[in-house]
This record gives structure tokens, sequence and C-alpha cells, in this order.
């Protein structure tokens, strides 16, 4: 647990309160823990006031978003 707390820079108590279901992780923690054990996140989802299908694909190494550039995003 504490490996993966630092591979993906979470605190390691953020890792067990997910974990034991004490708090609900955004999708940007899910994003960093997801890819902190080697996965890629992939998220597909419907714009209920566009109607159009988005995509969100958690990237890699210097192009990944991190959890302050999401929260500037008015879109996201």
């Amino acid at each position: 647990m504490s490996s993966l707390g630092v591979l993906a820079g979470v605190p390691t108590s953020t890792i067990s309160r997910i974990e034991s279901g004490h708090i609900e992780p955004t999708l940007g923690m899910i994003r960093r823990i997801a890819l902190g054990a080697g996965y890629h996140l992939h998220v597909q989802y419907l714009d209920l006031f566009s109607g159009v299908l988005e995509d969100d694909v958690a990237k890699v190494g210097a192009d990944a978003v991190t959890d302050e550039e999401e929260d500037d995003d008015p879109a996201g």
C-alpha cells in the first residue's frame, strides 16, 4: 500500500481510507492511483447538455494531467 501511494503521489493514509470505504476518491485521484499502479485509465461519458459522447484518456509521463490542471478546466 505504501509503495502504491509513493508511485501515485498520494499519501498512504488516503489509499488506506479509500480501500476501507471511508472516502470516495475523485476521478483525478483514481487516475493518479491507476497510473501509479501501472494501468491506463480510459473514461467515456455522455455530456448531458450537448449529447456528445466524450473520451478522457489518462496520459502517462510529461503529458499527464494533474489534479490542479483538471480543477482549472471549466469543461472537466
